[in-house]
């Protein structure tokens, strides 16, 4: 194990994360040598169905608060594999690996498509804030901003925007979506706010057909006047200026092109670079608004 191996990622998740209270050291063990039973079985029959099928396995990066579980619960069962709160990375150290996310050195197959959702800024932070101050009976008081979202979301942003060595933070809100190389590992995005097209356009590229389920709010949800004050809101899309521009929140993009990261992404060259925070749209180079 190299000499700058740095542990806090996987204690994190093998003591505290959800609210875990027994088997940590086998998790952590587990963790440290990127083993993972349950993953290992669901991809060699998904191989052996693939082959059969001819048909490519879909692969599921999994963003936390973006509509995950109702794909999960509604895509088609065969063809389908999860990667939860996974970073596909080399080095699984603190600098490659923040906590709050699982490094993997799962390496994509020509028979692999792999795909993700991601969403709003502001109410990707909306959901973040009820999961991590708790609701109903899910309390995780071991989360590492439990005891921040307790003095409120104003108080739980301004932690958020001052870090980098935990997700989120500052940094490019959804670095799941690339490779320690920096390249972009997804072939397709879905959008939460137009997530049942989305997954149906996608499973019907795979010769799949998706079922339109029921969705679950598990948080409450209020106005996001309730949540953001005017300079709240100037500062949140100052620091995630990038997501609102490539995701197309906004109608003003960074690029020349126009590049909207949404759908089928197959044909963008795009890079990002998580230790500098630098995302690469082809010629463009953007830096984080904060910085």
């Amino acid at each position: 194990m190299a000499n700058n191996f740095n542990v806090n990622w996987a204690l994190y998740y093998a003591f505290k994360s959800n609210g875990k209270q027994s088997g940590g050291y086998i998790r952590y063990w587990m963790v440290l040598h990127d083993i993972h039973p349950r993953r290992t079985v669901s991809f060699s029959f998904m191989r052996a169905l693939s082959f059969f099928t001819r048909r490519k396995v879909a692969v599921f990066v999994h963003i936390p608060k973006t509509g995950g579980t109702y794909i999960t619960s509604y895509f088609p069962n065969y063809g389908f594999v999860t990667l939860n709160h996974a970073l596909l990375r080399e080095a699984l150290d603190d600098c490659h690996v923040p906590i709050g996310l699982i490094g993997t050195k799962f390496k994509p197959r020509q028979y692999h498509v792999l795909f993700s959702t991601v969403r709003n800024p502001l109410t990707f932070f909306r959901s973040y804030y009820h999961h991590v101050v708790g609701h109903g009976k899910w309390h995780n008081h071991d989360h590492y901003d439990y005891k921040a979202s307790q003095k409120g979301f104003y108080y739980l942003m301004q932690v958020i925007l001052d870090r980098d060595d935990k997700w989120p933070s500052r940094k490019f809100l959804y670095p799941q979506l690339f490779d320690q190389s920096g390249k972009l590992i997804v072939k397709w995005i879905n959008k939460n706010e137009s997530l049942d097209e989305d997954v149906s356009l996608f499973a019907q590229s795979l010769g799949y057909r998706f079922e339109k389920g029921e969705k679950k709010r598990v948080a409450p949800v209020h106005e996001l006047s309730e949540y953001y004050s005017d300079a709240l809101l100037e500062q949140v899309h100052k620091v995630y200026q990038r997501e609102f521009d490539v995701f197309g929140y906004q109608e003003r993009h960074y690029s020349s092109n126009a590049i909207l990261l949404h759908r089928d992404v197959s044909r963008y060259t795009v890079t990002y670079d998580y230790r500098t925070d630098n995302l690469n749209l082809g010629t463009s180079l953007i830096t984080s608004g904060s910085k």
